[in-house]
């Protein structure tokens, strides 16, 4: 108790420094906090992006962080229209869709990755969409709808975005009702696949420069690719659509109200796993032989399964083809609400955040790609949040001293379930149930400010503290057929229940300090040292006969070290804009699946020890001559384990990969705009290239199978093209354009899962074909 009084007591303390400030010229909270965004510029400089990087509107090329940023219409112009798209665009970020629905996104950034979408597992990047965090990434693998811009921030952001941003944050805005004024657009796309798609947005004054409303939808159908040989039905699937609502409000002159509200839905057959690699020796086989003959001795059955294995992968590897017991689903709807109140101040503002957000999921898959049953899965969640934040932000002692302050309250609750069935004909306990009930509470106090002693000058200091009070009641338990009933998964859990409750509770100090030098007007440095935490947590899938597994994991920090530098050249006709980094994380949080002889798995969650990353990122842009802008990126990063020892063995693990990182990435992208008289021609194209990237950690020397295990979860070097052209007419009022994505074909594995002995299979999801298509917009009122 005395902790939270303490912490109330400071937060109290941080938003009432602002009365001290001294006066300044009132500034519109647009100004002060709107949305990011790239103010235009004619077709001979560089757009100015506008971010909120440290809770204000501010020049990108300003603040001493490293961000990659882009408006939606840029994101648009490279056909860049999911989330997922992001990663082709940002050095250093590396998107991917959850093993366990592709309704959810897993973020890599700066060698910092949480690879597992569970309700007791925090991201190490954190998620921003419109001001509002968003803890759990169901819904978040969507459509860009209405957006105004996307942000990357690099490295740890504990102080202003709290915990669980160890690696980073995105942030997501969409864009804001417009009182001035009557606006909106119509678009449709029809691509490969009879894809089918369409956007609405309106824009409406209610109350001349006092009140507005914007409504923004979209849909989304696409047939698959994949053909199911039992059911004859096509995976691969798209069938989404969202809508959202949003109401500005400016009551008086000094005030500002704005309430959103967003509906998500998805209900697809999607891309299924593919059996790429099953070991000799593998219980797997016995299963098999014992699916296709029936029982007999298991090294004869054993010997059917290895053939059927070395017949079947090559054709689901090389052909979209597949043949599995169970057809895969991903179903997620959410309901995303939310209200901002801004009162400007003679300081700068006043904002209070406060949020609401629920999700509804669940996904059967056949995780081993066959129509063998290894092993099959149903997960399904239904989870809750409520947040609310209150910040102040402004100027103080003139214009010395710029300050970011507040106080932030989270809490979440729901459940988290998955139903598994693993060798029916060899594991006498079918299926393996996890249910995990979950009441967090989460608190921060944060404050940051920047001491201007010249001109040219900026030292930064901040400061955050964080709880978290973790509650879970765990239901876990398999069924055994001979006896008829429920036996528990966990020592001292009461058959046919199995509850098991405890409580938890961790805090973490965050930190930033740095230094910034503007060179001249348009060339900055600077350099900074930050620390960030990520919460610990339960186990939810936790399985063992003593009560030591079902034990916490402690909370992750890591302290980061950049310099960098941000310069524009030429009339700002040329940016160039570098980071480079060095990071030690500890008490690194890893997950490691286990699997029992009977084929019974559990997925523990411990802390690995310390990993060590260093790297760089570099961001080039240049308009060449009137109209033509080509940009490039490049990003190294190098992680590895200092210190690994398996939380459940007790085994060195420190030759283990880092999962979804992939060392080296560039890209280069061109448009071109060329007035015809008639119309506006735009051409963009944008190829970006990674080298081979580990879609599992495994990597055992000891292993007689490690060579075909690590080849068949590694994504091997790639390079993607994605083109658009585009014909604007009527004042830019309607607007034509085809588009390819992936038109060199690629059809490697993005997403690996690798299932340990006795199972010893490998099954992947491979990236999506070429696909092509046209598309018409009419914007009015623009």
């Amino acid at each position: 108790m005395k902790k939270w009084i303490l912490l109330t007591a400071s937060a109290v303390s941080a938003l009432t420094f602002a009365p001290y400030a001294q006066a300044q010229s009132p500034t519109s909270s647009a100004d002060q906090s709107g949305p990011a965004r790239a103010r235009e510029s004619s077709g001979n400089t560089l757009d100015e992006i506008v971010v909120i990087a440290r809770k204000v509107a501010e020049n990108q090329q300003d603040v001493p962080v490293a961000i990659t940023a882009f408006s939606g219409q840029q994101l648009q112009e490279q056909s860049a229209l999911r989330v997922a798209d992001i990663q082709r665009l940002t050095p250093g970020l590396y998107i991917r869709e959850a093993q366990s629905t592709n309704t959810a996104a897993t973020f890599s950034m700066r060698g910092q990755v949480q690879t597992d979408v569970l309700a007791t597992l925090d991201p190490s990047v954190g998620v921003y969409v419109d001001g509002l965090y968003w803890a759990r990434a169901y819904g978040i693998n969507s459509d860009l709808l209405d957006v105004a811009s996307v942000q990357s921030l690099k490295g740890p952001q504990g102080t202003l975005f709290g915990r669980n941003t160890t690696g980073g944050a995105i942030l997501i805005q969409s864009n804001d009702p417009d009182p001035s004024g009557f606006s909106g657009l119509v678009s449709g796309t029809y691509g490969r696949f009879d894809e089918r798609s369409g956007t609405a947005v309106l824009n409406a004054p209610l109350v001349q420069d006092k009140l507005a409303v914007r409504l923004a939808g979209t849909f989304l159908k696409r047939d698959g690719y994949v053909r199911e040989t039992n059911s004859g039905v096509k995976l691969g699937q798209r069938d989404s659509w969202a809508i959202r609502g949003k109401i500005l409000a400016h009551p008086t002159e000094t005030t500002t109200l704005l309430l959103s509200a967003e509906l998500f839905k998805q209900d697809a057959l999607t891309a299924p796993f593919r059996t790429r690699f099953v070991s000799s020796d593998a219980a797997s086989n016995v299963q098999a032989g014992f699916t296709l003959s029936g029982p007999g001795a298991p090294a004869t059955r054993a010997g059917e399964g290895i053939a059927f294995y070395n017949a079947y992968i090559p054709v689901t590897q090389n052909n979209d083809v597949v043949t599995l017991n169970l057809l895969p689903r991903s179903y997620a709807k959410t309901q995303t609400y939310s209200g901002t109140f801004t009162v400007d101040t003679f300081f700068g503002a006043i904002k209070a955040i406060a949020g609401y957000r629920k999700v509804h999921a669940f996904s059967p898959i056949d995780l081993d790609g066959s129509n063998i049953p290894i092993l099959r899965t149903n997960g399904f969640q239904t989870l809750k949040q409520y947040s609310g934040e209150l910040q102040a932000t402004g100027k103080a002692f003139g214009d010395s001293v710029d300050f970011a302050s507040g106080l932030f309250y989270f809490h979440e609750s729901g459940d988290d379930g998955n139903e598994a069935y693993a060798l029916p004909s060899l594991n006498p306990n079918n299926p393996n149930i996890f249910v995990g009930i979950i009441d967090n509470d989460s608190m921060g106090v944060y404050g940051q400010a920047t001491w201007h002693p010249t001109e040219a000058l900026g030292i930064t200091a901040g400061l955050r503290y964080s709880a978290d009070d973790k509650g879970i009641e765990t239901r876990n338990k398999t069924f055994n057929a001979a006896a008829g009933a429920y036996l528990c998964s966990l020592a001292g859990a009461v058959a046919p229940v199995c509850s098991l409750r405890r409580r938890d509770s961790f805090e973490g100090l965050s930190y930033t300090l740095g230094a910034d030098y503007r060179v001249n007007p348009d060339v900055l440095i600077y350099a900074k040292t930050s620390k960030g935490f990520r919460s610990g947590g339960q186990n939810l899938r936790a399985a063992g006969a003593t009560s030591s597994a079902f034990v916490p994991f402690n909370p992750e920090t890591a302290y980061s070290h950049e310099a960098g530098f941000k310069g524009e050249f030429f009339d700002r006709r040329a940016r160039l804009n570098i980071a480079a980094y060095y990071s030690t994380v500890k008490d690194i949080q890893r997950t490691t699946i286990v699997v029992s002889p009977s084929g019974q798995s559990a997925t523990i969650v411990g802390n690995a020890g310390k990993l060590r990353v260093y790297g760089f990122e570099a961001e080039a842009s240049a308009i060449l001559f009137e109209g033509f802008r080509v940009s490039a990126t490049s990003a190294y990063t190098k992680p590895k384990y200092i210190n690994y020892v398996d939380p459940t063995s007790g085994a060195d693990r420190r030759g283990e990969r880092i999962e979804g990182v992939p060392k080296w990435t560039y890209s280069i992208s061109g448009s071109y705009k060329y007035d015809l008289g008639f119309g506006m021609l735009g051409l963009n194209a944008d190829y970006n290239w990674q080298s081979d990237t580990p879609l599992q950690s495994y990597n055992n020397p000891a292993d007689p199978d490690n060579g075909g295990v690590r080849a068949a979860t590694t994504l091997k070097s790639v390079g993607l093209l994605s083109a658009r052209a585009s014909l604007s007419v009527m004042d830019d009022q309607l607007e034509l354009a085809v588009f390819g994505r992936n038109l060199t074909n690629n059809r490697e594995p993005t997403i690996a899962l690798y299932l340990p002995a006795p199972l010893d299979i490998v099954a992947t999801q491979n990236r999506e074909p070429r696909t092509f298509g046209v598309s018409a917009t009419y914007r009015f009122g623009q």
